[in-house]
């Protein structure tokens, strides 16, 4: 196993992650063998090509990231909930497209939950949108006409794809896209993101039910978005309390 040298990050994913937090990207590669432990390389040993390329562009961002903070390269396995058993002390997430991975990383004394997700842009359709949004996220995102209708449904999949992310360590339960609503303005829906790539996005995500007591009824979460390279990054964070 090699750890590949940091590759530079895209102008648009500088500025996404808050302080204390670490990020790295790379393209999925077509040769992944190289960089997995043969720990890992079991646990995609029946998995297609694809698969396998997108894991391990993944796990070869979180040991970048990981480094950042003075970790040496280790197997990261899956936890007992179906995620990554992270060094201890640390939280973090990893997240891909076809095209491009990238991890964040960061000091669980600093965060209690981190979450990153990836979305390509031009792939929702309306039944998938009915599923993930709630009623006034579906009203306000169809008011909008194309192709910022579709920048906005991204970015409201993708906070919620890495709000999951973020909470599923800490609840280990399921829970619906409807528990959650993205809170924006008019100007941040209008937002095309892509013009101003050093300046992310910043969403509020208020949640409905009580999740737990740590989070209840009500409660925000701080979410930042990119756009770039036909992408969509979002990132959802829980500092501690």
């Amino acid at each position: 196993m090699t750890v590949p040298p940091p590759h530079l990050l895209p102008a648009w994913l500088e500025a996404l992650p808050p302080a204390g937090v670490a990020l790295a990207a790379a393209p999925v590669t077509a040769d992944p063998t190289g960089l997995l432990f043969p720990e890992e390389l079991e646990l995609v040993t029946d998995a297609v090509a694809k698969r396998r390329h997108e894991f391990a562009a993944g796990r070869g961002c979180a040991r970048q990231a990981l480094a950042r903070f003075g970790l040496a390269p280790a197997p990261l396995l899956r936890a007992a909930g179906g995620g990554i058993c992270w060094p201890a002390g640390y939280c973090g997430s990893i997240a891909h497209s076809d095209r491009l991975a990238a991890a964040v990383i960061t000091p669980e004394s600093c965060w209690l939950g981190l979450g990153l997700d990836l979305e390509e842009l031009g792939r929702l359709h309306d039944a998938l949108l009915r599923r993930v949004m709630t009623p006034a996220e579906l009203a306000d995102t169809l008011r909008l006409p194309e192709p910022a209708r579709q920048l906005w449904a991204t970015r409201v999949f993708c906070t919620k794809e890495a709000l999951f992310k973020c909470l599923n360590p800490l609840l280990n339960h399921w829970f619906g896209f409807q528990e959650a609503e993205v809170v924006a303005d008019a100007a941040a829906m209008g937002a095309e993101g892509a013009t101003a790539p050093a300046v992310p996005l910043t969403l509020t995500i208020r949640l409905g039910p009580a999740l737990t007591a740590l989070l209840p009824a009500g409660w925000r979460l701080g979410a930042r978005c990119a756009t770039g390279d036909g992408h969509v990054a979002a990132l959802v964070w829980v500092a501690m309390i």
